[in-house]
């Protein structure tokens, strides 16, 4: 991964900024904010980490952390990031989606879901104007944990 962030942080010395047709591509760090609504969270603030890594792949790879009233959820993913963009904005984009493998921990118990039990599986989120959908499906660990389960949620940034 050191080698990986150092190659992109030398191509990024050597090549001018540009942007792409399909896809957005950036270098360099920087933080993403969301606020979503759903299952099993109810209500929760993203708080996220991405590093863009120019022409050597399109988009950000990110790590996220996403404590709600219901349940916390860590993520790392991909986020896609489409031509046009709400240029500066640390809520995110036109266009884009973004695919994570998640974490859920539960506090309450919520629908779906029990309380105390550690969920794992993957999430895909759609963003138009900032604003999203994501759904997920997931396996829970331990005894007491629904052998699957999904959430679906509603949102703003990441």
């Amino acid at each position: 991964m050191v080698a990986l962030i150092a190659a992109a942080s030398t191509a990024a010395a050597q090549e001018p900024a540009t942007q792409d047709t399909l896809f957005r591509t950036e270098y360099g760090i920087r933080p993403f904010l969301g606020v979503h609504v759903g299952l099993p969270d109810a209500a929760s603030v993203t708080l996220a980490g991405a590093i863009g890594l120019g022409r050597l792949a399109p988009g950000y790879l990110f790590a996220a952390l996403e404590p709600g009233y219901g349940a916390g959820r860590r993520s790392i993913g991909w986020l896609v990031r489409g031509p046009d963009q709400l240029e500066d904005s640390p809520i995110g984009s036109v266009m884009g989606i973004s695919i994570r493998v998640t974490e859920i921990t539960t506090y309450e118990h919520v629908v779906f879901f029990r309380s105390g039990v550690r969920y794992y599986g993957p999430e895909l989120q759609l963003l138009v104007f900032g604003f999203g959908v994501r759904a997920g499906a997931y396996a829970g660990a331990g005894p007491h944990a629904s052998r699957l389960t999904v959430s679906f949620g509603f949102g703003a940034g990441l």
